[in-house]
């Protein structure tokens, strides 16, 4: 008899303890490593700039960042319907320097980008920048272009960077920023409590 109850009473130690060990153990706060991406963008204002073949803005990741696209909101600045610009953008290390990036070709229509007002460069290729450096999104066009930026009365604008444009020789800085956005993804360690 004493056995007995002496095995039921270990098997139920065993249980308690097993369970104790478990709830202790979903409790402790994990770290692991997940995927998220840095807000370097600028979705405000509809100020309209035209004929244009180069222009840019600086940008400055907190973080290393992956990237492997950017958007922006450019149309076609010509009348003309059959033979739209080609248009590229670039990343660069310095605003005069080659790029360190470059962006597949798209054909610009007259169109207005369906992405809220953007439209989407691939880069064929994913990159690291670094976090805490100025970069440079140059955008290149075989013909005219028009674009949108805002006019610095926005207070959402991106605070990281400036608005450039070329004048044939030289980038001189302009007030505002261009509506744009580095498509990227950035590795952070997230604590996550799984008992939550």
């Amino acid at each position: 008899m004493r056995t007995k109850k002496r095995s039921l009473f270990q098997k139920s130690l065993s249980i308690l303890m097993t369970l104790s060990l478990l709830f202790i153990n979903l409790s402790i706060p994990r770290t692991v490593l997940a995927l998220a991406s840095e807000n370097i963008s600028n979705y405000s204002g509809n100020t309209k700039q035209s004929e244009v073949l180069i222009y840019g803005q600086s940008f400055k990741p907190l973080n290393d960042i992956v990237v492997s696209g950017a958007k922006v909101s450019i149309t076609n600045d010509t009348n003309e319907v059959n033979n739209f610009p080609n248009v590229t953008v670039e990343i660069r290390e310095f605003l005069n320097a080659a790029p360190l990036f470059v962006s597949n070709v798209i054909s610009v229509d007259n169109g207005w980008g369906n992405d809220n007002n953007m439209r989407t460069f691939d880069f064929n290729t994913t990159f690291t920048l670094k976090g805490e450096t100025t970069y440079y999104l140059v955008i290149k066009s075989s013909k005219s272009l028009k674009y949108e930026y805002d006019d610095n009365s926005k207070k959402d604008a991106y605070e990281r960077g400036k608005r450039f444009v070329y004048n044939g020789s030289i980038f001189s800085e302009a007030s505002g920023d261009i509506r744009f956005s580095i498509i990227n993804t950035v590795a952070a360690n997230v604590l996550i409590n799984y008992a939550s």
